[in-house]
């Protein structure tokens, strides 16, 4: 594990335990918005833990403007084979 996965592992633990706290603490979790926000906030923690510097780097691929290009190709492939074949 690298060390940029073990920020990004605790930055979702902390997140976790923060959501955590915000639902299990007296008078805090009477309120719907702040149970909500709490939730929220440990579910996201939990990707973090789970799936580390993955989670960035989907971040940094879907903002590119080459997100599409997958697509492109196999499209592209698909029509130069029903031209072949007909």
């Amino acid at each position: 594990m690298t060390r940029r996965d073990r920020i990004w592992r605790s930055f979702g633990g902390c997140c976790f335990v923060t959501g955590c706290a915000l639902g299990v603490v007296p008078g805090w979790s009477e309120h719907g918005s702040i149970g909500v926000l709490g939730f929220a906030l440990a579910m996201t923690g939990l990707v973090l833990l789970v799936q580390g510097k993955r989670i960035p780097a989907t971040w940094k691929i879907v903002r590119s403007r080459h997100y599409a290009l997958p697509e492109a190709i196999v499209a592209r492939r698909r029509a130069m084979r029903s031209m072949r074949k007909r």
